[in-house]
């Protein structure tokens, strides 16, 4: 009898960062692949690899190799047809993580939340500045008019690696949610995180004020000095409160 295949969370992926997710698995697992395992993932013979329940992480972990490998080898393809296996190899590398996340307490499974971009923030000046190219004199919007949008872009991409955005839950708590941009999938961008209704898997990485993500503070970090009154203030002031930081793997919609 045909084993049943387990039903997936999600029924589409908008957003995955395959290599955070690669590392994050051979962390949990200490690093303990052999040579000789990785020898056999690049053959017809790993193809299906078990190497014992207790090893979940190294089993994983050399699956997605194996994909990862794969998505770099088929450079003999025709452009259409490389396109076609790569996104084949990156799903297959999707449901191999979401596998092992389901499992794993330190991926948290962050729901029900609506995010939003600080318009002070390079995330926000980001999602929307392909729009400001169409402006003749962006001088005319007030927190536009000392930055060269043309510019900015360019600048931004060698800044900063990760974008935030706050996520605010339905009992009002916010947390904050960092996006690499070359997660996104399917052509998605920052804007449609703004209208979706998503579940994402995260890593919490540590904490910051909502201050501190903003544009003009991240520029001039060296100048920010927190003291024991920015603590004390933040009982308060919801706006000094000290919110949560995750690094999201995967976003996507759930398979209710």
């Amino acid at each position: 009898m045909a084993r049943k295949k387990e039903k997936l969370p999600f029924i589409k992926i908008i957003y995955f960062d395959n290599s955070t997710a690669i590392d994050y698995i051979n962390i949990i697992n200490e690093g303990e692949i052999t040579i000789e395992e990785i020898n056999k993932v690049m053959n017809e013979s790993g193809a299906n690899i078990n190497v014992g329940g207790e090893a979940k992480a190294k089993t994983s972990l050399l699956n997605m190799l194996k994909l990862s490998i794969g998505l770099k080898s088929n450079v003999n393809l025709s452009s259409s047809s490389e396109k076609i296996v790569n996104s084949t190899l990156t799903t297959n590398m999707m449901v191999e993580f979401i596998k092992f996340a389901k499992d794993d307490k330190k991926i948290e499974q962050i729901k029900d939340v609506k995010l939003y971009a600080d318009k002070e923030t390079a995330s926000y000046i980001k999602s929307v500045s392909p729009y400001l190219a169409l402006l003749k004199d962006t001088n005319e919007i007030p927190e536009f008019k000392d930055f060269n949008i043309a510019k900015f872009d360019e600048v931004i991409s060698k800044a900063k690696g990760y974008y935030e955005f706050i996520a605010k839950k339905k009992d009002g708590k916010e947390i904050i949610l960092r996006f690499n941009v070359d997660g996104f999938r399917n052509n998605y961008k920052f804007n449609d995180l703004l209208r979706m209704d998503l579940t994402y898997y995260g890593i919490k990485v540590g904490n910051c004020f909502k201050e501190d993500i903003k544009f003009i503070n991240e520029i001039n970090q060296e100048e920010k000095i927190v003291t024991i009154n920015d603590f004390n203030d933040s009982n308060d002031n919801t706006n000094d409160e000290l919110l949560d930081i995750y690094d999201v793997i995967l976003a996507g919609v759930k398979n209710d």
